[in-house]
This record gives C-alpha cells, structure tokens and sequence, in this order.
C-alpha cells in the first residue's frame, strides 16, 4: 500500500487530529509498517499521538 493510501486511511481513522499511542501500535502491525514509519506518517498528516506509553511516536 502507498503512502497516499495510509494518509488517507489515517485521515479516515482520526477525523478529529487524535490518536492513542495503543491504537497507533495496533494500527502500525495491522498495516504491517514499523512504527518509525507510522511516526512519519502521523506527522504528515497533523495527527497527534496522545496517552504516549512508550516514546516510540
């Protein structure tokens, strides 16, 4: 899958900016992307990662 496609999948998923670090995680694996990959692609598309557990975002 593209890039163009994540993003607008992503876009899809989080209408309002937000999305958990847990959901982050889950999504990444269900996409089958690293989450460096994910991080990226968040920033791209303005999406926020809140209730971070991790630091990986």
């Amino acid at each position: 899958m593209g890039e163009n496609e994540l993003l607008k999948k992503l876009e899809e998923k989080c209408p309002d900016k937000k999305m958990t670090c847990s959901d982050a995680r889950t999504w990444a694996d269900e996409q089958d992307i690293s989450y460096e990959k994910l991080g990226a692609l968040l920033d791209a598309a303005g999406i926020k990662v809140t209730k971070c557990a991790l630091g990986c975002f």
